[in-house]
């Protein structure tokens, strides 16, 4: 059973180099196995044809406690395909869902919707290294007012 009251996710935004943190505890009587982490890119996204994925799905790992109960966590890159130019999370509001797997085989299921939202850095502000001094442009008088 995964208790979603302990699920904790930050950042809430993310940038396309950034990191995604996520906890959640778990408990069953049987031992949990494995737990995991699929995020998908919410259907109210504004549509984009930006090169990239709209999912990803990453591994948590025990953190605290034990098989039976304990707590569960990971830290993840945004990029899914280790640095491909093509593998980050596009821009949008993701949703997550996280799905515990005991010995037995039983799955349990959690989804936070809206959990957080991926958007794009900044360029780097550009430098003007130069000592030239710029000259005003002035404008041209009108004839209309000349007699």
């Amino acid at each position: 059973t995964l208790n979603s009251s302990s699920f904790s996710l930050s950042p809430t935004t993310v940038y396309e180099n950034g990191n995604l943190t996520v906890s959640i505890g778990a408990s069953d009587n049987s031992g949990i196995s494995t737990v995991s982490a699929t995020v998908f890119r919410n259907a109210n996204s504004i549509p984009l044809t930006t090169t990239g994925l709209t999912t990803g799905t990453f591994a948590l790992t025990r953190t605290g406690g034990t098989t039976g109960s304990g707590t569960w966590g990971a830290t993840t890159p945004i990029n899914f395909r280790q640095g491909a130019s093509d593998g980050f999370l596009i821009e949008g509001i993701y949703d997550i869902l996280i799905t515990a797997t005991d010995a037995a085989g039983n799955q349990s299921s959690f989804t936070r919707q809206n959990a957080f939202t991926v958007g794009r850095q900044a360029g780097s502000a550009y430098v003007i290294a130069s000592s030239t001094t710029l000259s005003p442009i002035c404008c041209a008088t009108s004839k209309r007012n000349q007699r």
